[in-house]
């Protein structure tokens, strides 16, 4: 006998969650999606594949999707996980320590919220700070050597070579490693010279955003260090935009309607709970 099934998918990412035979109640959801974080309750969406014989096996289950934790308790509890497929931008002085401090984290298993996975850095602003990197890896108990190991970074001097970097020999170097995250630092840093062409500049961003939105294996998160004529170009190609600004009291973080407060030193001490 031949049923029609119907697909449930999260229309913020556009992933299948379910396709079954049986009607599901959109309203009674309360969890995010495996996928992108969104709340189901607002995202879910349902539509008829017409009939087919048989069953299809449920999706993945969500606690087995790759998801990575900032570890921070406050901006956890804003943005509860990152997904691969994702696309993250940080803005603010102090986002190269969270880029540092997701560089070992990533490399975590997947039950202590990490990616279990080798870490590519494209680094657009001489922003890096290993020792910052090494006292993370100290902290969460890791061996230096062997996370150091694991970050495969790339340091870029001018626009060109920044361009170059991230659309012609990025996407291969992470297959190679089958590296589940992508980090560009202080993308924008070589593009605030006043002497730079904006049309060429325009067109190097250009390049180097289409490149980041085919790779959509992996989580992509970019950080720019201060604000530059192309931040909203920029902020429009990614999904969320996380800002940090330094206030007396501390770091304000903010995503979308949410912000919370904390401290400077919570950037870099990892809480024991």
């Amino acid at each position: 006998m031949a049923f029609q099934r119907l697909q449930y998918y999260c229309s913020k990412c556009e992933n299948v969650l379910r396709e079954t035979e049986s009607e599901i109640i959109l309203g009674g959801i309360s969890e995010p999606c495996p996928f992108c974080g969104s709340l189901l309750s607002e995202s879910l969406g349902k539509r008829r594949l017409g009939q087919k014989a048989g069953n299809v096996p449920v999706f993945q289950a969500a606690s087995k999707v790759p998801r990575l934790t900032i570890d921070i308790r406050k901006v956890d509890s804003m943005l509860p996980f990152l997904s691969l497929g994702q696309r993250i931008l940080l803005s603010g002085r102090q986002s190269q320590k969270i880029i540092e401090r997701l560089a070992v984290r990533a490399q975590l298993p997947h039950r202590h919220g990490g990616l279990d996975s080798d870490v590519v850095i494209v680094d657009g602003g001489n922003s890096s700070d290993p020792y910052l990197c090494i006292n993370f890896a100290r902290q969460y108990g890791l061996d230096v050597s062997i996370t150091l190991s694991r970050i495969i970074s790339a340091r870029a001097f001018t626009i060109y070579q920044l361009e170059n970097l991230i659309s012609r020999e990025l996407l291969p170097v992470v297959k190679k490693r089958g590296a589940k995250i992508v980090m560009i630092s202080d993308m924008l840093a070589m593009f605030s010279d006043p002497h730079l062409d904006m049309k060429d500049a325009a067109r190097q961003i250009g390049s180097i955003l289409e490149s980041i939105s085919k790779l959509r294996e992996c989580l992509v998160i970019a950080s720019v260090s201060g604000p530059t004529r192309y931040d909203d170009v920029i902020s429009r190609s990614f999904d969320r935009v996380i800002h940090l600004h330094d206030g007396e009291d501390g770091v304000s973080v903010g995503l979308e309607e949410s912000r919370c407060a904390i401290r400077e030193d919570d950037l870099e001490v990892i809480s024991r709970r």
